[in-house]
C-alpha cells in the first residue's frame, strides 16, 4: 500500500515523501517498507524486490486500484514471478484493514517522536524508520495475532516451504518489455537510439528487456532461447542518432 507522509528537507528542499509498505496477512510482519519522493511503479518495485530478497516468493500480492499497482510493470512482474495478483474492490477499505492499521501505528508511534527539522535526507528518514520497524513494531506484542509479528513469522516459516529466486531472476521478472523488428542493416531503434543486433536476426521481430529505471540496459530474448547481457559502452553519433555498438553477447543453451 501507500501512505502519504510529512514533508522533509532534502539537499535544501522541502519535499514530500510517500511511504510504500507490504504486510504479511498472517504473521503481521512488514516484509518490505520505504519512504520514497515518487509514488510510482518504480519505488514499488524496489520495495517488491527487496519483500522478496528477504522473506521468499509470495503466493499472491493483494493491493488496491492506484496508478502503480494496476500497471503493465507489475502485471508482468507478478506473472514471470509466479504471484497472484489480486486487487480490491474500488473503495472497499475495510478489505485493506491490516495495512491501514499499520499506517496508524505509524502516525501513533514513529513520526510524533521524528524531529522532521533534524532529518538532512530521505535516507536519514529511512534508516531511522528501519531501526524503529525492526526493533520496536516487528517485535511488539499485536493483539490481532496474540503475539509479536516477528516471531509469528518464524514460527510459521518452519511450517512452510519457501520458494526464492535469485537476485539476477528477480531482476529479470521486473524488466519492462518491448519488440523490434531487425532492420536489413542489423539495427533496431530504441528511444531514438540505434543498436547493433547479430545478423542472424536481420528481419526478425524481438522481445527485448529492460529495467524501467534504465533503459539503455538492454537483454534480448527470442521465443526460443534468452541471449545474454549487451555490454553497450561504445557510442557514436549517426545521422542525429546514437550508435551503439555490441559488446559481451553471449548465449544461453537453447530451452529442451
Amino acid at each position: 500500500d501507500c501512505m502519504h507522509g510529512p514533508h522533509i528537507i532534502h539537499e535544501g528542499r522541502k519535499r514530500k515523501v510517500f511511504l510504500i509498505d507490504i504486510i504479511d496477512d498472517c504473521t503481521r510482519v512488514i516484509v518490505g517498507a520505504r519512504f520514497f519522493f515518487h509514488e510510482n511503479s518504480i519505488s514499488l518495485e524496489i520495495v517488491l524486490k527487496e519483500a522478496i530478497s528477504r522473506f521468499g516468493l509470495p503466493q499472491a500480492v493483494y493491493c488496491d486500484n492506484g496508478a502503480m499497482f494496476v500497471s503493465r510493470h507489475l502485471q508482468l512482474a507478478c506473472a514471470r514471478l509466479g504471484i497472484a495478483l489480486i486487487h480490491s474492490k474500488p473503495y472497499d477499505s475495510p478489505s485493506r484493514g491490516k495495512i491501514e492499521r499499520f499506517h496508524r501505528t505509524i502516525r501513533d508511534k514513529f513520526l510524533p517522536f521524528v524531529n522532521i527539522s533534524d532529518i538532512g535526507s530521505i535516507e536519514q528518514l529511512n534508516s531511522d524508520f528501519s531501526r524503529w520497524l525492526d526493533k520496536d513494531y516487528q517485535k511488539s506484542f499485536h493483539h490481532g495475532i496474540a503475539g509479536k509479528p516477528m516471531d509469528k513469522w518464524i514460527d510459521k516459516a518452519k511450517e512452510m516451504s519457501i520458494k526464492r529466486v535469485s537476485a539476477h531472476e528477480l531482476d529479470l521478472a521486473f524488466y519492462m518489455s518491448i519488440k523490434r523488428r531487425v532492420k536489413n542493416d542489423a539495427t533496431i531503434s530504441v528511444n531514438s537510439i540505434l543498436y547493433e543486433i547479430p545478423h542472424t536476426f536481420i528481419g526478425k521481430i524481438i522481445e527485448l528487456r529492460y529495467p524501467a529505471d534504465n533503459p539503455e540496459m538492454l537483454t534480448i530474448y527470442d521465443p526460443v532461447y534468452l541471449l545474454g547481457f549487451f555490454n553497450f559502452v561504445q557510442f557514436q553519433f549517426l545521422e542525429g542518432q546514437k550508435k551503439v555498438n555490441e559488446k559481451n553477447l553471449k548465449q544461453a543453451p537453447k530451452k529442451a
